[in-house]
């Protein structure tokens, strides 16, 4: 698997993906973590979103804020059926690299 940017038609993707990881926090918490009510679109525009995927199906993806002087790893989140493959160490390798 390899990241690669995401595009307008993942939105609806990255936002299943991104509620399922984070639900357990949303109930330990009583409300949802930022990442889940973040608006994706803009970052999608920015090419902040990346996604690995296995076939068809989005099993990851990490949003990277780029700055002048620095990287800003926003959310890392893996789908629940790709969880334990350290998919989660390869994001945030990734995102050291493009840093």
């Amino acid at each position: 698997m390899k990241p690669r940017i995401a595009r307008p038609d993942d939105l609806c993707a990255i936002v299943a993906v991104t509620t399922t990881a984070y639900d357990p926090y949303t109930a330990l918490l009583g409300a949802p973590p930022i990442p889940v009510t973040e608006d994706y679109k803009p970052r999608i525009e920015r090419g902040e979103i990346w996604l690995l995927e296995e076939g068809a199906e989005l099993a990851g993806l990490i949003v990277l804020e780029r700055h002048p002087d620095h990287a800003l790893i926003f959310s890392v989140a893996v789908a629940p059926a790709f969880e334990g493959r350290k998919l989660g160490i390869k994001l945030l390798d990734f995102a050291e690299y493009q840093a």
